[in-house]
């Protein structure tokens, strides 16, 4: 490592040229620092360097000819922070990682997955309200393509197929055919009684087993032991006697275990509090936005802010599915002021937004009672509800994104529009997890619940 390189910090590390970091012992020094960040759990750290690998690794392309084998470094160093910060990145990339990444986790950084996603759910009480990130990871399990070695399993009489996590899961199930809570001993009997797995060595069952382990606890997970841990939550304690956490906002006192005082122990099972979760979820967004905002001025570049070459660039960004350019074009019009006028003048848009909350209602009201609120919508144009309306159809259903990561979104952008529209989502303190105002319909209107 050349001699005027200084590796001490994150500052130093932000710092660094392409031409230092195609050093191998940078690379080690880099290393060791994701370690520091695991080892004593360092958020806020590892999302700075996560983004600026990430930022090099995108930027600088030709590093991936130049130098392969740093750069698969690099890219592993960027999946093990994901790992690390598993319940605090956006839940696409937690299926990302999940479906991508697992075996890697595993083997190479010896991650403990099954903890990780035991704080998610933890963090988010997901298994008590939606249920989302639990469906989000079972279905990266099944479209996972990682392999366990070079291995051939037979699925059924006629089809053989390579012996991927997806495949095996299949397998395992086809076996185990129980859906109640499986034990260690059906895990443990299916390693050593499949015939899929009779050729497989000690280490690859061994492998075998804890992607297993993971499978189970997510299909089963243990409610009844982490309702009692999530029992636990903070709530805010008003003058000793304990009390609710306020919806919204930042309470005036420091949120604390009920009881707090005749139970420590029960206090340092607590690692963090749903506000504190919160802030440091949506600290984790403003770093990852980094991508958008570079997005924001290839834009500004690319239409020179011209309002109809921006709605453009939109309508394709959410015919390719493309997160980043969508998110970026919101922002550009939210900031313009476009957003409230976008529907008005783009029939298409106004069409595509009354037929998604046609749909969306009509499972909880009267098929007609819905009709004659979307009918009425034209009269509602600039109000948050259907402008929030109108996100969550591009967020959630042409860009994809979950309801949480989209909710991020919807928070930054009701910010930049000011006023009312800073309530169209919000930080629920209660569960730790940002969601959309929900909107009702009133005497044939759609209304706020904010």
């Amino acid at each position: 490592m050349p001699k005027d390189i200084l590796i001490k910090d994150i500052e130093d590390i932000v710092k660094l040229t392409p031409e230092a970091l195609a050093d191998i012992e940078v690379y080690g020094k880099i290393g060791e620092k994701v370690l520091e960040i695991e080892t004593h759990i360092l958020y806020k750290e590892g999302g700075i360097l996560r983004l600026f690998l990430e930022n090099f690794l995108r930027k600088n392309t030709q590093f991936e000819n130049d130098q392969p084998d740093l750069y698969k470094k690099y890219s592993g160093l960027v999946t093990w922070l994901k790992f690390i910060m598993m319940e605090m990145i956006l839940d696409n990339d937690v299926y990302d990682i999940m479906k991508l990444h697992l075996i890697e986790a595993l083997t190479e950084y010896d991650i403990d997955v099954r903890g990780k996603i035991k704080t998610l759910f933890l963090q988010s009480w997901d298994l008590l309200l939606r249920g989302e990130k639990r469906s989000l990871l079972l279905r990266a399990f099944s479209q996972n393509n990682e392999t366990f070695g070079n291995y051939r399993i037979e699925l059924s009489s006629k089809k053989r197929a390579t012996a991927t996590v997806a495949n095996i899961i299949v397998d395992y199930n086809r076996v185990a055919k129980s859906d109640e809570q499986r034990t260690s001993l059906d895990e443990a009997r299916y390693i050593n009684e499949s015939e899929n797995l009779r050729s497989f060595t000690r280490a690859h069952k061994d492998l075998v087993l804890k992607v297993l382990q993971v499978y189970d606890f997510v299909r089963f997970p243990p409610i009844e032991e982490l309702t009692r841990e999530m029992a636990l939550s903070p709530v805010k304690n008003v003058e000793g006697a304990p009390g609710p956490a306020p919806k919204r906002g930042i309470p005036d006192m420091p949120l604390n275990i009920p009881g707090a005082a005749e139970d420590e122990a029960a206090r340092q099972s607590i690692k963090k509090d749903p506000l504190e979760y919160l802030q440091q979820k949506y600290d984790a967004y403003r770093i990852q936005r980094k991508q958008v905002l570079d997005m924001e001025d290839a834009l500004m570049v690319q239409t020179r802010g011209e309002l109809e070459n921006v709605k453009r660039e939109l309508s394709n960004a959410a015919r390719e599915k493309e997160r980043t350019k969508g998110i970026a074009c919101l922002k550009i019009m939210a900031r313009q002021k476009a957003l409230i006028s976008s529907l008005s003048v783009n029939p298409s848009w106004f069409e595509s937004v009354s037929d998604y909350m046609q749909k969306k209602y009509s499972s909880q009201y009267d098929k007609k009672e819905v009709a004659h609120a979307v009918s009425n919508l034209k009269m509602q144009l600039s109000s948050p509800v259907v402008i929030s309306e109108f996100l969550q159809y591009i967020l959630k259903e042409r860009l994809t994104m979950t309801v949480g990561d989209s909710a991020l979104v919807g928070v930054e952008i009701g910010q930049l529009i000011g006023g009312e529209f800073q309530s169209m989502a919000y930080g629920n303190q209660e569960t730790g997890n940002f969601e959309w105002t929900k909107n009702r319909i009133v005497n044939k209107e759609f209304v706020s619940e904010a």
